[in-house]
């Protein structure tokens, strides 16, 4: 289903501009895991932003940042975390979406995302963060 939203979305950025624009400008995926503790967000190819995925909780105050060799930073604290846009999707359950060399997925126990050619990324929960 998220799969389905995110070809929408680039549609509709396609729809504003050419397609060439689009990826020029790069994409990003900005989503909430069920309960809405957990925000991600997934740049690819985003000019003076690295590709990457981050992700935060709250109010637990930790976030993590993918990057696209399965280096990890992970940040405890109020400084490690901001304020997500507002009116963004939530991943349910069993959902995962797909950008550049990552994939996330809404699970049970968190959203884990990870680079899909290792397999090597983490695992967030509302109080953890965990590698895979």
């Amino acid at each position: 289903m998220f799969r389905g939203l995110a070809a929408v979305a680039l549609l509709a950025v396609c729809l504003g501009t050419t397609c060439a624009e689009a990826s020029a400008k790069g994409i990003q995926h900005f989503f909430f895991g069920p309960g809405v503790t957990t925000s991600c967000e997934m740049n690819i190819g985003v000019p003076k932003i690295p590709t990457s995925v981050y992700c935060q909780t709250y109010p637990h105050t930790e976030s993590v940042i993918l990057s696209p060799k399965g280096k990890l930073t992970i940040c405890h604290g109020n400084n490690c975390i901001g304020n997500p846009p507002e009116q963004i999707p939530t991943l349910v359950y069993g959902s995962w979406i797909d950008g550049g060399p990552f994939r996330c997925t809404s699970k049970r126990a968190g959203v884990q995302c990870v680079v899909r050619s290792t397999g090597h990324g983490f695992l967030i929960a509302p109080t953890s963060i965990k590698r895979v």
